[in-house]
């Protein structure tokens, strides 16, 4: 091809012949194949902040799907052509406080890049708490307090999505 010859990008390997030719009209050719090869990574430009999801049963959450909300650039492939991968996959369930999401851009060339951001599950749910009705307590003559018999007024019940930390 001639000097500043622009290869398209479907091509990625071009047979390129230099021909030397002196004064007198002697020449000689010398050809070699260029191959393109891709060596830089996705461009990943979306904005991925932490966040947190809120805590459902066994204090528990179930990781969405991140893959779509990626947005990337490459110098070589379109956007449709990039494998965007996620870990942990999506729908995978979490809890507690550090859950670090790897999003993944990956070009046909292998080429790839990454973000990491954190998801916290938070527990928003108060704990259900039964408690014995309502008692009338004899009290002595002359005595100002009373002393509660074993768990006479302890709760029958108390559950919560996630641990109880007292009562």
């Amino acid at each position: 091809p001639a000097v500043n010859y622009v290869v398209p990008d479907s091509i990625f390997k071009i047979e390129v012949t230099l021909i030397a030719t002196d004064e007198v009209g002697n020449s000689s050719q010398f050809s070699f194949e260029a191959i393109a090869k891709d060596t830089i990574a996705p461009q990943i430009t979306s904005v991925h902040n932490n966040l947190a999801l809120e805590a459902t049963y066994q204090c528990e959450a179930n990781l969405p799907n991140f893959r779509g909300e990626v947005m990337a650039t490459d110098n070589f492939d379109k956007f449709s052509e990039l494998y965007i991968q996620q870990s942990p996959a999506p729908f995978t369930f979490i809890s507690g406080k550090e859950n670090k999401v790897t999003m993944t851009v990956t070009d046909k060339a292998k080429n790839s890049s990454e973000i990491i951001f954190n998801v916290e599950v938070k527990d928003f749910i108060s704990p259900i708490l039964t408690c014995p009705q309502n008692q009338i307590i004899n009290i002595e003559s002359g005595k100002l307090e009373y002393t509660a018999a074993g768990n006479e007024f302890d709760p029958i019940s108390i559950g919560d999505n996630c641990e109880i930390v007292s009562v």
